[in-house]
C-alpha cells in the first residue's frame, strides 16, 4: 500500500470526523474516515492535479457559480463549539467572498473574505475572527480553524496567523454541509481549487497543525511490489 504522508496524518489525529479529499473522476466525493458521502454540484472541474507541496492526491477546481459539494447533515457533523477545520487551497481571485467549509446557518464557516484573509464565522450571524495576512491569488495553502468556546484560532502553512476574536458560540443545525461555499450564500462559492476538506470535533494543538503542514512536504512512496493507486499515477492523454 502507498504511504501517503498527509492522508496518514490526518486520519491518525484524534477528534477526525470526516475528510473528504476530493480527488474523483466520476462518483461521489468519499468520505476517507466515515460515511458522509459528498455530491458534486454544478460540474467542477475533478481529479485535478494536486495542490499539496508533495504532489499528493488529486483535487477540484471550483468556478464560483453553482459550483460546490454537497454533504447530508449528520449528526457527527454538528459539533456544537469545539471543533476544528481543515483543508487545502488555491484560489484563483482574492477579491470577493469565498466559501471554503460551511454548515450554514448559525454553524462553523470557514472562508476566504473580500480582502483575501482567511475567516471564521458563525455563518450568517458574525464574524469571529479574520486572519493578520492576506493569502496571495495562484498561491496554494495549508489552512485551519479551531474553536473551543473563546478560545480560537487561524493557522496558515502551518503558522498562527489569528487575529482579533469577537467570540459567538457555533450552533448546530439541520443543514447540509457544504464545501467550496456557504449554503446560505450562493454568491460566496468558492473560485479556485480546494483538496482534503476535514472537520473534527476538537481543537487541535498548534503542534498537531503544523505536522499536518509538514506531513504534506514529505513524498509519496509505494511499497515493493505494489503499484500506486489511480490518484498518484500520472495520466497520459494521447492524442
Amino acid at each position: 500500500m502507498a504511504a501517503r504522508p498527509y492522508r496518514d496524518a490526518v486520519i491518525a489525529t484524534a477528534g477526525l470526523v470526516s475528510l473528504w479529499e476530493l480527488s474523483e473522476e466520476e462518483g461521489s466525493a468519499g468520505d476517507q474516515k466515515d460515511s458522509n458521502v459528498g455530491s458534486y454540484n454544478g460540474s467542477p472541474s475533478r481529479a485535478q492535479a494536486s495542490i499539496l507541496p508533495n504532489g499528493e492526491g488529486r483535487c477540484v477546481r471550483f468556478t464560483p457559480t453553482t459550483q460546490f459539494v454537497g454533504i447530508a447533515d449528520a449528526p457527527n457533523l454538528d459539533v456544537g463549539d469545539a471543533f476544528t477545520l481543515e483543508a487545502w487551497i488555491k484560489p484563483n481571485t482574492v477579491n470577493a467572498n469565498r466559501g471554503i467549509i460551511s454548515k450554514g446557518n448559525k454553524g462553523y464557516y470557514l472562508r476566504v473574505n473580500a480582502t483575501g484573509k482567511l475567516e471564521l464565522l458563525k455563518s450568517q450571524t458574525s464574524v469571529i475572527v479574520a486572519a493578520t495576512e492576506a493569502l496571495a491569488a495562484g498561491t496554494a495553502y495549508h489552512v485551519v480553524a479551531t474553536k473551543t468556546g473563546a478560545t480560537v484560532k487561524l493557522y496558515v502553512n502551518g503558522a498562527d496567523k489569528t487575529g482579533a476574536v469577537t467570540n459567538a458560540a457555533v450552533e448546530d443545525n439541520a443543514n447540509s454541509l457544504n464545501i467550496g461555499g456557504d449554503t446560505g450564500f450562493a454568491t460566496e462559492r468558492f473560485d479556485g481549487w480546494v483538496q482534503f476538506a476535514a472537520v473534527y470535533n476538537a481543537a487541535l494543538s498548534a503542534g498537531i497543525v503544523a505536522s499536518h503542514k509538514g506531513a504534506a512536504e514529505q513524498a509519496v512512496t509505494a511499497s515493493a511490489g505494489a503499484p500506486l493507486p489511480l490518484s498518484q499515477r500520472t495520466r497520459v492523454v494521447f492524442q
